[in-house]
């Protein structure tokens, strides 16, 4: 996340939210696909580590759409990924949190 908002500094000469947002949700689009989309070397079912990738970005976005999906998904993380649970239980009530705080 911090490599595209750099990115973007560069390419622009100054830091555009807007831009950064939509590089953001076209990253999440992408991840969203990928997860989707499994193939012979990527079997279906649930990848932690792109799901973790997609929470990042959807927390980094921060609208209240993309907050509510990073803390569903979060969930499911507490249920996939058993070593990180405690982890996820703490990025949840983080993000729930911030919940409390945007207004859209």
């Amino acid at each position: 996340v911090f490599v595209i908002c750099r990115w973007v500094q560069r390419e622009e000469g100054a830091y555009d939210k807007d831009k950064v947002n939509g590089l953001l949700r076209d990253c999440v689009a992408k991840i969203k696909d990928m997860n989707d989309s499994p193939t012979e070397d990527y079997p279906a079912g649930p990848c932690v580590s792109l799901m973790s990738a997609l929470v990042d970005l959807l927390e980094t976005v921060g609208d209240k759409t993309s907050l509510e999906e990073a803390k569903n998904m979060m969930g499911e993380l507490v249920v996939e990924d058993p070593v990180r649970r405690k982890y996820w239980h703490k990025r949840q009530s983080t993000v729930l949190v911030l919940l409390g705080k945007v207004s859209e």
